[in-house]
Parts: structure tokens; sequence; C-alpha cells
């Protein structure tokens, strides 16, 4: 198999990744030759700043063909290098944190003086999302259908042991960011949203998740 001889420029997680990928899938059409290193004492972005040095780097291993890690080097540092390596007649590709996306959902294109990488949004047509969307439909109104007689008990005894509503309702955002009501049976108080304010300084994580280990909005049936 006639592979193209390539070095990697950043020695980052990016660039192991990228090596790790062309090592074992030789159908890339890629061989590894190795990393481009630094001098000894130099700071591990000092090599990447300096073209000149790279390309008599890769004149000595005989490799033609470049690919740079881009969160391994700053973007000044990286138009600085593809136009020497370019000006040479060496091949440069750039990595890119994408993962996984097919390629005919990928672009390049410019807006300003910058190249935007844009991803097409996925499209489902045909017979394949009516058929997922009737095997979701029937498989949830038999599951529901087999748990009816649980959740009727669990209605009878949450209404028992605590006043208000067996079920608890919420907006929540579904698909297309369209809102849908959400039912449960009630595990907590009915005020329970109406005391939040009092046992905020109980929550023991931080940011916008709110949770308490022994929160004593919750009911002992709910419990």
């Amino acid at each position: 198999m006639l592979l193209r001889p390539v070095v990697i420029a950043g020695r980052n997680a990016e660039g192991q990744f990228v090596r790790e990928m062309l090592e074992t899938d030789s159908s890339l059409g890629y061989q590894f030759h190795g990393f481009v290193e630094r001098e000894p004492g130099e700071s591990p972005l000092a090599l990447l700043g300096k073209p000149g040095k790279i390309i008599r780097k890769l004149k000595e291993m005989g490799v033609n063909s470049v690919i740079i890690a881009a969160t391994a080097i700053d973007v000044g540092s990286s138009n600085r290098l593809i136009r020497a390596l370019t000006e040479h007649g060496i091949h440069v590709e750039l990595s890119s944190t994408l993962c996984d996306i097919a390629a005919h959902r990928l672009t390049v294109r410019p807006v300003g003086r910058v190249p935007m990488m844009y991803v097409e949004p996925v499209q489902r047509a045909g017979w394949r999302p009516r058929t997922k969307r009737t095997f979701d439909v029937v498989t949830a109104a038999l599951l529901l259908l087999a748990v009816t007689p649980l959740l009727l008990i669990a209605g009878l005894i949450v209404k028992l042991s605590s006043p208000g509503a067996a079920l608890f309702s919420q907006a929540r955002v579904g698909r297309d960011s369209e809102l849908f009501a959400m039912h449960k049976p009630r595990t907590m108080v009915v005020d329970a949203e109406a005391q939040l304010a009092s046992v905020e300084h109980l929550s023991q994580t931080s940011g916008p998740l709110f949770k308490i280990e022994n929160d004593p909005r919750i009911t002992p049936v709910g419990r």
C-alpha cells in the first residue's frame, strides 16, 4: 500500500489522538514518521513558532506532509507556519476537534477573513423516521399499559398519605424547543417549589443544579 509519510506538529492530546488514529488504521493512507520536536531547553511552542526549523527537519526526514494539531498552537504561529510550509511545497492539513461527523455534512466557507466550518443539521426524512416514530409510540403505549396498575396504586398511596394532587405536573422543553407537560407521581409536598428559597442554603452542589440528600420537602411515601 502506498502511504504518504507525514509528521504531526503539536504533541498535545489532540496530536496524540491523531497519531494513534493514523497508526491503527493504514487505510487512511498515512505513514506516521514522528512529531515535530522542540530543541532541548526550548519551550513546547518554541519550535512551532519557527517555521524554518520545521522545514529543515522535514527535509532531513524526507517528509513533505504535515498535520497540524490545531489546539497545540496559537493562531498567529499557525498562520506563519502554514504559509511557510506551503510556500516550500509541503502539504499541510489541520486537525479538527470534530469527530464522527459524516463528511457530507461538513463544508468550509469563508466568513470575512476566517475560514468557517459549517456543520449541516441532520435531515431525517422518508420511511426510517416514520418507522422509528411508530415503534416509539407503540412501545411507549404498551409499557404504559403494563405499568398502569402500579401507577394507580402509587397515586392512591400518595393521595392518602398527604394532601394535594396525586400527580406532579411540570412544563419541560422537548423537540424543536416545544414545551410539553411532564407528569409523575408526586413525591414532595404540594408547595415544594414555593419552599425552594427556604432550603436553597442546604444545596450540596453549586450552579443551576439543586440537590439535597435529605430534602425536607420530600414526603415519607415519596422518599
